[in-house]
């Protein structure tokens, strides 16, 4: 039986006197040394449609590779700021593309009364990779974060989308489907009032 990897429906929050913590990856580190861009740093995943086990990886290696780049200190800020978790949730028989709403909320343990509001990467990451004038360097380190996580998701699971559940709390799930089935991603909370 499959066990579900994450840690509850709702992220810590980080209270509002939290210093925010200046974190370079070596991903983006290479990227901008080298003139690179995500896509040519970040691993990629070839789906084999053969189901030869150990063709592909799955699961927990590529929410490792989320967790690489979200780091422990990358935050969601909405009415309060909420950590972003990497997430591996397991299908039983596997999602299909495009992701069904009802999928994506049973494998992550969401209430079944809590709306579904489905984004595209797009619409969803556009305000936070788009720069500013007058950022400092830890917000620039995190609107690159955020450029990576979204570049991930595409590159490396199929039909990518972020799943928002209800309202008020709001429960957000960034995930695509792994070459095994899964749901591989990150999480994380916002809220609005």
């Amino acid at each position: 039986m499959p066990v579900r990897v994450g840690r509850g429906d709702i992220p810590p929050q980080r209270p509002p006197f939290r210093a925010r913590a200046l974190l370079v990856l070596p991903l983006l580190a290479a990227c901008s040394a080298g003139g690179a861009s995500v896509r040519d740093t970040a691993p990629s995943v070839a789906i084999d449609d053969t189901g030869a086990e150990g063709a592909s990886r799955c699961g927990a290696a590529l929410r490792d590779d989320v967790a690489a780049i979200v780091g422990d200190d990358l935050w969601y800020v909405s009415e309060t700021d909420s950590l972003v978790e990497p997430v591996w949730l397991p299908v039983p028989g596997g999602a299909s593309v495009p992701l069904d709403p009802a999928v994506v909320r049973e494998a992550a343990g969401i209430d079944a009364s809590k709306a579904p509001d489905v984004r595209s990467l797009d619409a969803w990451f556009t305000h936070l990779v788009e720069g500013w004038d007058g950022m400092d360097a830890a917000q620039e380190a995190d609107t690159a974060r955020w450029a990576s996580l979204r570049d991930w998701l595409r590159a490396n699971t199929g039909g990518a989308a972020v799943f928002r559940f209800g309202e008020i709390e709001i429960p957000v799930l960034g995930v695509g489907v792994d070459p095994c089935g899964d749901l591989v991603g990150f999480r994380t909370l916002a809220v609005e009032t």
